[in-house]
């Protein structure tokens, strides 16, 4: 028992003293412009989250606007930073808020996508004969990489017709 107790108080010092590093934002353009029609943005900004199974909660065509639910983005580290703590990358969910308004010159559109991340932290429990501890649950606010926007711009460009 008393082997049991001093491996639990080793494995609480070492985590308590891992040095954490904070998601850090990162710099990149949200806004990009496609040559196309608004409608043909839209039809294609529709297509592109259907494909990939991101629920779209409110959608204002008039207005420019579209909003997704929080969507799965699992195994997709390279596009939201959670910092340090690696366990959120491979559970991580965005929340897409776009801007879709055509530009003055006609024929050409401008696309903005604001993207909110969040990793899912496991509960971990760790045991050690009579000691348990329980750790984790809940969110943690992550940032994008900007890896995310440019795919959907990809995934828009490979949609549109050639102009």
């Amino acid at each position: 028992m008393g082997s049991d107790l001093c491996k639990m108080l080793a494995v609480m010092l070492f985590v308590g003293c891992v040095p954490t590093v904070e998601p850090q934002q990162h710099s990149f353009d949200p806004s990009f412009v496609v040559m196309a029609t608004e409608a043909d943005t839209w039809d294609a900004v529709v297509d592109v989250f259907g494909d990939r199974g991101w629920s779209i909660t409110s959608m204002d065509r008039a207005g420019g606007f579209m909003v997704t639910d929080w969507v799965q983005v699992h195994n997709r580290p390279s596009w939201l930073d959670c910092g340090s703590y690696k366990w959120p990358q491979n559970r991580g969910e965005a929340r897409f808020n776009m801007r879709i308004q055509p530009e003055p010159e006609g024929g050409v559109t401008k696309v903005t996508v604001r993207t909110s991340m969040r990793g899912e932290m496991p509960n971990v429990r760790v045991t050690s004969g009579m000691f348990s501890s329980e750790h984790g649950g809940g969110y943690k606010s992550c940032y994008s990489t900007g890896a995310v926007e440019e795919q959907i711009k990809a995934d828009l460009l490979r949609r549109l017709p050639a102009i």
